[in-house]
């Protein structure tokens, strides 16, 4: 059995990739907390990347979770990974009304 090529950095050093699972995408507002519909594995710890139109708090944990500023600060139109800790969902409030994208990483 033959494993992919890692990419090398400078140093020639290989650097781990993570392939591209499921996408959830959904509509961001500034009035209310959004999350994922469709829960992530429960059982494990999945790495996402969160990747915002514009700034927005995220926050993990189940179906009632509800981000506020008081939460982590995610930059908008950078990616951002980040492990969900065997948590379902990912509530995301706006700084500006706009659109998220969570890929799930395998």
């Amino acid at each position: 059995m033959t494993h992919p090529r890692l990419p090398k950095d400078a140093d020639f050093s290989a650097i781990p990739v993570l392939g591209i699972g499921k996408v959830h995408k959904f509509a961001i507002s500034t009035s209310a907390a959004a999350k994922n519909t469709d829960a992530f594995p429960q059982s494990k710890e999945t790495i996402v990347t969160v990747l915002a139109d514009d700034d927005c708090y995220i926050k993990f944990g189940d179906n009632t979770v509800e981000a506020t500023t008081d939460d982590h600060l995610v930059k908008g139109g950078i990616p951002f990974d980040v492990n969900t800790k065997g948590n379902e969902y990912i509530s995301v409030l706006a700084t500006v009304a706009g659109d998220v994208r969570i890929t799930e990483r395998t």
